[in-house]
């Protein structure tokens, strides 16, 4: 009984000393973002580019503004909406003069211009095709963003990527669970250290007995 339970506790102790090797190696990240490049105007919303490249993208529909966007699929399913500040309107500090120039006081200041530049990072979801931006007081379409050709252009230079297969059905991503994945199969540190360990053990049994 002794023998067996010295044995399992080598058991266990190999399991610890393994498990981190496994841990070490998370599972491959393929998160994707696609960034516009806009210009606010009197006239309207002007697209000046749209790149798709990997990365994590920040949390839409945590701002309050006037344009609301709405990102669609290309069968015109909506995915997610949310709102953005019209970027001509710059919030900052004025200072208050008065009492004559005795009283000096900083408050909040609003100024407009009649032109800005916007960058919008957003995440991609599978069949993600279009943007539609729209003033929110009346109700008019802004700007209609299509991103085939970002997406084919990245496409073309990761023909490889698992999740940019176009015939790959909507779904919206859940929430990633916890991934135990073994090492890649050019690293062999996972063999050589459980190899050694089991190697290790059967040595370690043969004594014992041989001794009993």
């Amino acid at each position: 009984m002794k023998i067996y339970g010295f044995g399992i506790g080598i058991l266990l102790v190999c399991l610890v000393l393994v498990g981190p090797v496994c841990g070490a190696y998370p599972s491959e990240d393929y998160s994707k973002v696609l960034i516009l490049h806009l210009n606010f105007s009197k006239g309207g919303v002007n697209e000046q580019s749209v790149d798709m490249q990997y990365g994590h993208p920040p949390i839409l529909g945590l701002q309050t503004g006037d344009i609301h966007g709405v990102l669609k699929t290309s069968d015109g399913d909506v995915i997610t909406g949310f709102d953005l500040s019209d970027p001509r309107y710059q919030l900052g500090d004025g200072v208050v003069i008065s009492g004559n120039g005795t009283n000096l006081s900083i408050t909040g200041a609003a100024s407009y211009s009649d032109t800005a530049d916007f960058t919008l990072v957003m995440p991609y979801y599978p069949n993600q095709m279009t943007l539609d931006l729209s003033d929110k007081r009346t109700g008019s379409l802004l700007k209609s963003v299509n991103f085939s050709n970002a997406i084919n252009r990245f496409r073309a230079m990761y023909p490889k990527d698992p999740g940019i297969n176009p015939s790959q059905e909507f779904k919206i991503p859940l929430p990633a669970l916890p991934v135990i994945q073994l090492p890649p199969k050019e690293s062999p540190i996972y063999l050589e250290v459980g190899g050694g360990l089991i190697i290790l053990l059967i040595i370690m049994f043969m004594v014992m007995i041989r001794k009993k």
